[in-house]
């Protein structure tokens, strides 16, 4: 799934298109660290993370009908199992190893739930 084909998403609500392109773009981030592209990718990623973080902010505090989110609750609940192991690894600091770790499996999480719902899209 990529925003060059959004089709399937004009129906999706515009807080899990937020979603969706915020998830993307951390993809994306990961990916230039795995190139090798050091501080261009720590840069993106820590833009990518806090967009994300934001995001999931604004989608707890809507009001939106949870039941409009149906087939994107998995994602859903990646994204808020994500802002809350970010909280707690700012909260943490850099040096609270457990938190960076739970904040890694859940980046894997909400990326791994992005993969999987563009191949039942596709």
């Amino acid at each position: 799934m990529t925003m060059a084909n959004n089709r399937p998403l004009s129906s999706v609500p515009q807080d899990v298109q937020r979603l969706l392109e915020a998830t993307l773009e951390l993809r994306e981030a990961k990916n230039v660290l795995r190139r090798g592209n050091v501080i261009k990718g720590v840069q993106r990623h820590d833009r990518a993370k806090k967009s994300l973080h934001q995001v999931m902010s604004v989608l707890m505090d809507a009001s939106s009908d949870m039941s409009l989110r149906g087939s994107f609750a998995t994602l859903v609940q990646a994204g808020l199992e994500f802002k809350r192991a970010y909280d707690a690894h700012r909260s943490g600091g850099a040096a609270d190893s457990r938190a960076a770790l739970e904040l890694v499996r859940a980046e894997k999480k909400i990326i791994g739930e992005l993969d999987s719902l563009g191949r039942s899209l596709n």
